[in-house]
């Protein structure tokens, strides 16, 4: 068997995820009992210049750490070895891929973070930072000290991770070597980079820089002395807009130049950005950084779905058992590593990959071959081998089987509102007609008080004259509002049992995946916060539908329009517009739902919007819904790998009732 793995002390060394200034990150699989236990991050601290010696030294004192570390942002079972004079620390596996590989995808790829993304990262990594300061060591918080994009990794679910505590004292003597470690110095303090040791002043001011690097694009200058310059002429990379008053505040405090006029520490800081998250401006979900973090490495998902459990049954034994080499600073200074920010993510080295299943066939075919030259017995004893030794299909994992349960959900919601659509449009036509004529009522009413209270306020006499008037013109006003809000209740229950009804009919045409889900509940609808936007998402995959030799043939034409039931890939926001409600609104008392449809162009514009619902269609309400809407941009949706033309559907929520 071809060696195809390394192994570095008790680790086998699958695949080689990323190469930066810090070293070598890998999967690799934790060898118990002479077989592979579990899937693991783990990084070999080789990179040049790096202080070795240093790092080995502190390796008993991060275990020490390790063991106290408990959250949600830091590792796993986290470990700490070394092996032939090189040093590694690692954890628990999650998929996901190292930040600074992140950075540099969505620059190459050109598809940068939503401001949303970016704050909720940095929330994570001052969580995960706020974890070490509830240790004490030597009655101090513990300070990370080196917080390097390369040592967080960000997972496919949105969440963040945290790796070198215990180690950040030993890798700042980095700096004494002037081409040691250049991405980590954007990301370091004034003070640290002067010879100042770790803090958490020093920390607040990393995820400072972090936080300015996913907003912009760009990591801070190398050099303190341009950074203040860089912060006041920063602009987003999503939009091209200057930062945002609010996030340039807290990125101003974050990075202030002296250590007195940071946060105190990661957790005061998080305070700060937990304020800025959730104070209304922004609209953060987990969901929305998945769905980020799915577009751009979707290959990679794919890829280490099928590689994953050939990994885990790899018998150690089948491998030489040899030490991973150090790289040299030539190796290195190959890889493209600059100061100008993180290096150059760099992919798997060919002898690090195991050959895939197709051409350990083809090995095998021709050694078949070979031997039917020699004698035919030997030819149908290979071949009988080969038959017998192929793999079988693996049975479907829980992601799997999670996955195309959610793909059935999917489908089922998007055809069930189809039909609610269709059955209750002819009867909200006819309610929204009588919620027009009584909205107008309204709005004379609230002009003929206006007036009144205009006249009033000329003179105490005009105001005892006009008094019954506006009591008067008050009480029809409630009256009216209040018939307004049955009707929008008695039209919201309908669509209820509507929808209920529609999908009790459905459900059972759809086939559970195993029969011990199959008595779960279906999901519940869940109420949002005013004002929130959701984006509803065609179904990841359409449903079957008859094909014929006509249609299989057809081509997609780029920038065809195509119905978002039969796209292969749905548009996907990548600059979404606020919705700012008008005055007038908040007068509403009401409470409800508005839906658009936008028509995404192959470019990724929007080239029209309707309103789908509206649940109050005065006020201004649907309106703003519409201007929002306008101001949307897309990554294009795709078609047998063109861009195509399709509808997205854009839904904001509202309660003013409390106003």
């Amino acid at each position: 068997m071809a060696q195809t793995y390394a192994v570095f002390g008790s680790y086998l060394l699958f695949k080689e995820v990323v190469a930066d200034d810090l070293g070598r990150l890998f999967r690799a699989g934790a060898i118990v009992d002479g077989a592979v236990d579990r899937t693991v991050w783990l990084r070999l601290l080789d990179g040049a210049g790096l202080p070795r010696v240093a790092i080995a030294s502190a390796l008993a004192r991060a275990r020490e750490i390790g063991a106290l570390l408990s959250g949600s942002q830091v590792p796993t079972g986290p470990f700490f070895l070394e092996a032939d004079g090189v040093s590694a620390i690692g954890g628990g596996f999650v998929a996901g891929q190292p930040l600074n590989h992140v950075l540099q995808r969505a620059r190459d790829e050109a598809f940068p973070l939503q401001p949303d993304n970016c704050l909720l990262i940095a929330e994570k990594l001052a969580l995960g930072l706020s974890a070490g300061e509830a240790v004490q060591i030597g009655g101090r918080p513990l300070a990370h000290g080196f917080l390097h994009p390369g040592l967080i990794c960000l997972s496919y679910d949105g969440d963040a991770t945290v790796f070198g505590f215990g180690l950040g004292e030993a890798l700042l003597g980095a700096l004494g070597v002037p081409d040691a470690a250049p991405g980590a110095r954007a990301y370091l303090a004034p003070e640290v980079l002067a010879g100042g040791g770790a803090s958490l002043r020093g920390d607040v001011y990393s995820v400072g820089a972090v936080l300015f690097h996913l907003l912009t694009g760009t990591a801070l200058p190398a050099t303190p002395g341009e950074r203040e310059a860089a912060l006041a002429g920063a602009f987003m990379a999503w939009d091209g807009e200057p930062l945002p008053g609010d996030i340039k505040a807290v990125l101003g405090r974050a990075l202030a130049m002296s250590p007195a006029g940071r946060y105190p520490s990661a957790a005061a800081l998080r305070t700060e950005l937990d304020r800025l998250l959730y104070g209304g401006a922004y609209s953060p979900t987990t969901f929305n950084l998945a769905l980020f973090m799915d577009r751009l490495f979707r290959a990679e998902i794919e890829a280490e779905e099928l590689e994953r459990p050939r990994e885990l049954k790899a018998d150690p034994a089948d491998y030489t058992v040899a030490a991973v080499e150090p790289e040299s600073a030539a190796t290195v200074a190959d890889r493209g590593v600059t100061t100008d920010g993180p290096p150059s993510a760099v992919g798997p080295r060919p002898e690090a990959v195991e050959p895939s299943a197709p051409s350990r066939r083809r090995v095998g075919l021709w050694a078949a071959v070979g031997g039917a030259v020699v004698v035919g017995a030997a030819a149908a004893l290979a071949w009988f081998w080969w038959a017998t030794s192929q793999p079988k299909e693996l049975p479907p994992t829980p992601e799997e089987i999670a996955a195309a349960r959610q793909a059935q959900e999917d489908r089922l919601r998007t055809m069930t509102q189809e039909m609610v659509q269709e059955m209750m449009a002819q009867r909200e036509e006819e309610i929204r007609q009588e919620l027009s004529a009584r909205q107008a009522r309204i709005e004379e009413l609230q002009r003929r008080l206006q007036q009144s209270e205009r006249r009033a306020a000329k003179s105490s006499t005009a105001a005892a004259d006009e008094a019954a008037t506006q009591q008067a013109l008050l009480r029809e006003l409630q009256e009216q509002e209040e018939a307004q809000r049955a009707q929008q209740e008695a039209l919201e229950t309908e669509r209820r049992e509507g929808a209920g009804a529609l999908v009790a009919d459905a459900s059972p045409s759809v086939p559970s995946p195993a029969p011990a889900e199959s008595g779960e509940p279906a999901s519940s609808p869940t109420s949002a916060a005013l004002p929130t936007a959701t984006v509803a998402a065609p179904p990841t995959q359409p449903p079957a539908k008859p094909t014929t030799a006509a249609a299989a043939a057809r081509t997609v034409k780029a920038g065809e329009l195509v119905a978002p039931e039969e796209v292969d890939t749905p548009p996907v926001v990548v600059k979404s517009q606020a919705l700012e409600w008008p005055r007038n609104a908040a007068r509403s008392k009401g409470k409800g739902v508005v839906v658009v449809k936008l028509t995404v162009n192959a470019s990724g514009g929007v080239d029209d919007v309707e309103v789908l619902r509206a649940d109050h269609t005065g006020w201004g309400i649907p309106e703003a819904a519409l201007a929002a809407a306008a101001g949307y941009r897309y990554k294009p949706g795709t078609k047998d790998g063109v861009p195509v033309t399709t509808y997205a559907f854009v839904t904001w929520r509202y309660d003013f009732t409390e106003q």
